[in-house]
């Protein structure tokens, strides 16, 4: 199967949430559009719970760049979603405190 094709995805579907009914076949066919971005997202957040909870929950082997859990830290930081004992997502948004206090919110702004 091709990566990124619509049967992927309907493939992973029919993997994370079943069929769709009991004439479903493994291929998840039935799976519309809007069926697999909302199954796919609501996996990808479900990791990212899972990962960031693993990391809350094991901080101290997670205390450095060389560490037990770094892929799961870099994988966190890539996607947009740091876990609470993020020092360098922590620092960054400390030092965008002021602006964002200055400029009231961020909605609307583009990112470099």
């Amino acid at each position: 199967m091709k990566r990124g094709s619509i049967a992927l995805a309907r493939s992973l579907c029919y993997e994370i949430a079943g069929p769709t009914d009991e004439d479903d076949d493994i291929t998840g066919s039935d799976y519309g559009s809007v069926d697999i971005a909302e199954i796919l997202s609501a996996e990808v957040e479900r990791l990212r719970a899972a990962i960031c909870a693993t990391l809350d929950a094991n901080g101290h082997l997670a205390d450095g760049e060389v560490c037990t859990l770094l892929a799961l830290k870099v994988a966190l930081r890539e996607s947009g979603a740091p876990w609470a004992g993020d020092e360098l997502h922590n620092a960054e948004v400390s030092r965008s405190a002021p602006l964002l206090a200055q400029v009231g919110s961020t909605d609307g702004l583009e990112r470099g």
